[in-house]
């Protein structure tokens, strides 16, 4: 897990100032050029990212949420 060593304060900090989002399949949630509003953490699911002004390669890399022993609930966070 990508936040597994931080002290608990920190991670509540985090936790403190963050927004949990649901995304529908295939919703576009950030597009190449423009600045996002933070940080994403994918929580559970698949990630499809492309870049559409990168030459022609390999597929899109799909990345997925870490492994871990189910969900955590991120109980100070507001829901959007």
């Amino acid at each position: 897990m990508v936040f597994e060593h931080l002290p608990p304060a920190a991670l509540d900090h985090i936790i403190a100032r963050g927004l949990l989002i649901e995304v529908a399949p295939g919703e576009t949630v950030l597009t190449e050029g423009t600045r996002g509003p933070g940080l994403y953490v994918v929580l559970e699911g698949l990630v499809e990212i492309s870049c559409p002004t990168a030459p022609p390669a390999a597929p899109a890399p799909h990345r997925g949420a870490p492994e871990h022993d189910g969900p955590r609930p991120l109980s100070r966070a507001s829901t959007r």
